[in-house]
């Protein structure tokens, strides 16, 4: 007849075994991660498994002496918070080049052009202009008195629409991934570490887009046109 096996030796081999599988399962599994390129695409991946075995709970007590062991929490969460966060920063280095790259080319067209709307900001204000009362449904655009109200030229608020249109992207991703109404404590572990980042990802942003207008402003030919703009 079979002799049970020592349940020292059976924990120890669980044990090491385990230990092989997280280091597996990070190495691999971050391998198939950076196949995906949204946040969206985490989405089917974040829920934990609703139905486990019945057992499970004596199983792990048996062999690795735990009162419970959670497997996707142990192996998964991590994995998939460490992808939405470089998905996160990816998103806003991406936003911030195109903001770069739009202010260079404004300023170059309000040189090139030398529209006094750009140059004199107070001329802007307190010029009349047939585009004022414009219907109530298209107040806030890139004309009128609302914009004139907010101190922005139309140049301006379009660079200012391009990041907002960029903003609404992500929050719409970071709402399908985390939504409000989670009540899962592991979902709600991840949805509190992908905030914690985003606002220190925008906080760096912030800076380095003042930085860059500095630097801008440090350029060698840096005209009145150009100047106003930044």
């Amino acid at each position: 007849s079979l002799e049970p096996l020592p349940e020292d030796q059976v924990h120890q081999a669980i044990t090491t075994w385990m230990v092989w599988v997280r280091s597996y399962v990070k190495e691999q599994g971050g391998h198939l991660l950076q196949r995906l390129s949204s946040l969206r695409s985490l989405q089917g991946l974040r829920d934990p498994p609703s139905v486990t075995c019945d057992e499970w709970p004596l199983v792990v007590q048996r062999l690795l002496r735990l009162p419970n062991l959670d497997m996707w929490s142990e192996l998964y969460r991590s994995l998939i918070t460490s992808r939405a966060q470089q998905l996160v920063s990816v998103h806003w280095d991406a936003a911030l080049k195109q903001l770069q790259q739009q202010i260079r080319a404004a300023t170059q067209n309000a040189s090139l052009e030398s529209k006094q709307t750009e140059v004199d900001l107070m001329w802007y204000m307190w010029k009349e202009s047939s585009n004022d009362l414009n219907n109530l449904d298209n107040l806030k655009t890139t004309k009128g008195l609302w914009l004139k109200s907010k101190g922005m030229t139309p140049r301006v608020a379009e660079l200012c629409i391009g990041l907002e249109n960029k903003v609404c992207s992500l929050l719409a991703d970071l709402t399908s991934l985390c939504p409000e109404q989670e009540v899962d404590p592991a979902l709600l572990a991840i949805s509190h570490t992908l905030k914690t980042h985003q606002q220190t990802v925008c906080a760096t942003l912030i800076s380095r887009l003042v930085q860059f207008v500095k630097d801008e402003l440090r350029g060698v030919t840096v005209t009145s046109e150009s100047a106003a703009m930044l």
